[in-house]
Parts: C-alpha cells; sequence; structure tokens
C-alpha cells in the first residue's frame, strides 16, 4: 500500500463510538464553571455618575469656548467695521475742509 491510500484510510470518516455522546456531556457537567467577573460599573457604582458629570462638563465646557470663540470674532469684526466707517469720514472730512478753502 502506498502513503496516500494509508491517509486517506486514517483519515476516513468514522461513526463516533456509541457512548461519545454521554462521555462528553459527563465532562462538561464535571467542569467548575468560574463566577464571571462582575463588569466595571458593578464593581464602582458611583463610577457611572461620575462619568456622566465629566462628560456634561466636557461638553459644557467646549460649548463656552465655543461661544467665547463666536464673541470674540463677532467683536473683531465690529472693530474693523468702525476703523472703516472711521477712515471714510475722516475722508470726506478732509475733503470738504478743502473744499471749503479753496
Amino acid at each position: 500500500m502506498n502513503l496516500e491510500q494509508e491517509l486517506k484510510d486514517a483519515l476516513k470518516r468514522q461513526p463516533p463510538p456509541p457512548d461519545m455522546t454521554g462521555r462528553v456531556m459527563a465532562a462538561i457537567d464535571a467542569r467548575a464553571v468560574p463566577a464571571a467577573t462582575p463588569s466595571f460599573w458593578r464593581r464602582h457604582p458611583a463610577g457611572l455618575p461620575l462619568a456622566a458629570a465629566a462628560a456634561l462638563f466636557v461638553v459644557v465646557g467646549l460649548g463656552v469656548a465655543r461661544q467665547r470663540e463666536a464673541e470674540r470674532e463677532q467683536g473683531e469684526a465690529a472693530a474693523r467695521q468702525l476703523v472703516t466707517a472711521l477712515r471714510i469720514a475722516s475722508e470726506t472730512l478732509n475733503a470738504a475742509k478743502d473744499e471749503i478753502k479753496n
């Protein structure tokens, strides 16, 4: 017999022994199942409210910072508009003064 045929014969599907199901179930029943470890939130009951408060604090802080940035940008835009208006008024007054002198 050649090696290939021996391998095929050795690896050929065979029905399980009749008592296999009982042995597997007995092994499963005999195993000790470790108790599940409680989750982080169950071990630290104050953790969830603290995490929620920290998240709220961060969100509110970011909202306040964004609002202040928007107000600062509005103030800078208003200052630029004021400078432009004063420059136009100055040029207009200088033009009127020149007209009066001549």
